[in-house]
């Protein structure tokens, strides 16, 4: 698999230098136009666009977008989600990132199936770095299947929702706090989801509050006060009927709503459990019988798994803490991150 990085020019656009480096960058693009299947862009903010080239590249499957301006000073461009979803957002041609405006970027990569934005998403940029009309559902279809998200906040997973509707495989840095946050999102509105993979790092992503501790309450589709009363035990389980659960759960989103979901993937990347924030070694047990009673027994075709990274020594705490759930999940420790993304 081949895959072309576009470099980033540190000079001024309109010099001699910076304008034979774009004819020459524009070369290499043309030379790999039938071969390369991902392709890596940096920002292009204050500088001269990449895009558009006058040929296709119908060989490439994934972008990559890369940004190193969160550093400098700009004005924000503020959005509400009525009016995404009306469509009547539009920016200054300066304010446009990637590619500039009028860009017909589904001409220019036919195949383009996945994006990955490779760095913390803030809800200031999101309209800048993917506005409607170069990245929204009018421009890909259902063509844009795949998303790698490497962190951003409920807000901008509500913008995300609508900018790529068709999602079937989604990765994700996540905390447990954070997933509370935005699985609900993702279960009402990526209902064609097939794969999601949300990886979680040890030393930060298991510290939370009293509240949102582990995920059975989203993943079940059950308030976090039932959720800690069926917990308790038998005796406190036969106080809940079936029916009463089950009305709770046509009231929420949970992992039910997203039928074609196949593959449901934990990744927890770490030394150990020994908390970053709080300093103290949390226990794992972040899906309990709750989520394989009322949500996996009812998904016979979801398989779930959690992974650690070869050789790493917290497997086997993992592995306690899980234990209850052990008929439902299968748990790897020989992960291996994969060196391309979608793999």
């Amino acid at each position: 698999m081949s895959y072309v990085m576009l470099q980033r020019s540190a000079w001024d656009p309109s010099s001699t230098c910076a304008m034979d480096m774009k004819k020459y960058t524009h070369r290499i693009l043309e030379s790999s136009k039938d071969t390369a299947k991902i392709l890596t862009i940096p920002a292009a903010k204050d500088l001269d666009f990449y895009f558009p080239a006058k040929f296709q590249m119908k060989s490439v499957q994934i972008i990559q977008l890369e940004d190193d301006s969160h550093g400098l000073e700009y004005k924000p461009v503020h959005w509400n989600k009525k009016e995404v979803q009306r469509g009547d957002l539009s920016l200054q041609e300066s304010e446009y990132h990637y590619f500039p405006k009028g860009s017909n970027v589904n001409s220019l990569f036919p195949s383009l199936e996945g994006l990955e934005i490779k760095f913390e998403l803030l809800k200031r940029d999101l309209l800048r770095f993917f506005p409607l009309d170069i990245f929204g559902p009018q421009v890909f279809g259902k063509s844009l299947k795949k998303l790698k998200i490497h962190g951003t906040s409920p807000d901008c997973f509500q913008y995300l929702v609508t900018l790529f509707p068709y999602i079937t495989h989604l990765e994700m840095e996540s905390t447990l706090t954070h997933f509370n946050m935005v699985f609900p999102i993702i279960a009402k509105s990526w209902l064609l989801m097939e794969n999601l993979s949300v990886f979680i790092d040890s030393a930060k992503g298991f510290h939370c509050d009293s509240k949102g501790c582990n995920l059975d309450s989203v993943l079940a589709g059950i308030p976090e006060t039932v959720c800690s009363e069926l917990n308790r035990g038998s005796k406190s389980r036969k106080k809940i009927s079936q029916e009463e659960i089950a009305k709770l759960q046509k009231a929420e989103v949970s992992l039910l709503n997203i039928e074609k979901l196949q593959q449901l993937q934990f990744v927890v990347e770490g030394l150990d459990f020994f908390c970053g924030i709080c300093y103290k070694n949390h226990v794992p047990n972040f899906i309990t019988g709750v989520t394989a009673e009322y949500a996996l027994k009812q998904l016979p075709g979801l398989a779930v798994t959690v992974r650690m990274s070869k050789g790493l020594n917290a497997f086997d705490e993992l592995k306690s803490a899980l234990e209850p759930v052990a008929d439902y999940i299968q748990l790897d420790n020989k992960y291996v991150p994969p060196e391309l993304p979608f793999l």
